[in-house]
């Protein structure tokens, strides 16, 4: 055989380890790049026609669904011990809050109004849920206790009030408001009252989302032209933008650590589950199909059993 013929040979032998290479290592491939999760994720899906809860978990290839119903489920939110999730379900007609067990167990309807809820969140302490309610012929902030008793209306104003979300020591409620024209994230006490408005600028925030420390609120923002990532600073109003895609990027979640940030995007042509450091840095995609996968919400940790005395 000549030198030619070798270095040919060499040369093609070396094109094809690449292109092989390259083939089992595409960006976000679970099995060489995408690291386990630390936390599990309760997630929205219609990969199967409508939407459902989903659950990705670390050590589990596909993500499993929870509520597994032909009526649309969707918004998920975990109770502060991570045992129940409360979320939005059309199995009735109309948009109620339901709830469940973790594994997706005894689904039952808290609100039963004729009215349309939505966007349920859980107090820290776990006795409360506030949501959002067109109950009144607009969407308004209502709180109820757990077991859907007791609402109550907290902002009982003419514009559309929606996504809210408790601080982590439960003394505030951030939401998403258009009463001045556009979306704006305003903060209001527990009682719904004095609101404030914390971005004020002509673009819409919306999905307002607490640091676990409570220092910061991670929303989506229009304000460059297109829906990012962003933070807000609460002690010094500075602003941080995390993501910076030509894809939307909206619906973030705190790691239970405050370490990542999840959300999703289509900056790969179609929605997906992204989970990011929480200063914008190392996007890391975590499902990967042609339908929407959207609004994740990580478990909070477990409780720990009681110690034996003995």
């Amino acid at each position: 055989m000549s030198s030619r013929t070798q270095r040919y040979i060499s040369v093609i032998g070396l094109l094809l380890f690449l292109w092989v290479g390259s083939f089992f290592a595409q960006p976000g491939d679970a099995r060489t790049r995408t690291p386990p999760l630390t936390s599990e994720i309760a997630f929205v899906s219609n990969r199967r026609g409508n939407e459902d809860v989903y659950l990705l978990q670390p050590r589990r290839s596909q993500p499993l669904n929870l509520t597994n119903h032909p009526a649309d489920d969707a918004t998920a939110s975990w109770s502060p011990d991570g045992q129940f999730i409360a979320f939005r379900s059309f199995r009735n007609g109309d948009a109620e809050i339901y709830r469940m067990n973790a594994d997706g167990t005894n689904q039952v309807n808290l609100t039963k109004t004729p009215g349309g809820d939505t966007s349920p969140a859980w107090s820290p302490d776990g006795r409360r849920i506030v949501f959002s309610s067109d109950r009144t012929g607009n969407d308004e902030i209502y709180v109820m206790d757990a077991d859907g008793s007791n609402p109550i209306n907290l902002t009982n104003n003419r514009a559309s009030d929606r996504f809210p979300e408790w601080s982590p020591d439960g003394r505030f409620i951030a939401f998403t408001t258009d009463r001045d024209g556009d979306r704006e994230i305003y903060v209001m006490n527990a009682d719904g009252s004095n609101p404030i408005n914390l971005t004020n600028n002509p673009e819409d925030d919306i999905h307002p989302a607490w640091s676990p420390d409570g220092y910061f609120i991670a929303f989506s923002s229009t304000r460059n032209g297109i829906a990012e990532i962003f933070t807000l600073d609460l002690e010094t109003g500075e602003l941080f933008r995390l993501s910076n895609h030509p894809g939307r990027d909206a619906g973030p979640a705190w790691s239970p650590d405050g370490s990542k940030i999840a959300f999703h995007s289509n900056r790969d042509g179609n929605f997906e589950i992204y989970v990011m450091n929480a200063d914008g840095s190392n996007p890391i995609r975590y499902t990967r199909n042609m339908g929407f996968d959207g609004f994740p919400a990580w478990r909070p940790p477990l409780p720990k059993p009681p110690e034996n005395p003995g």
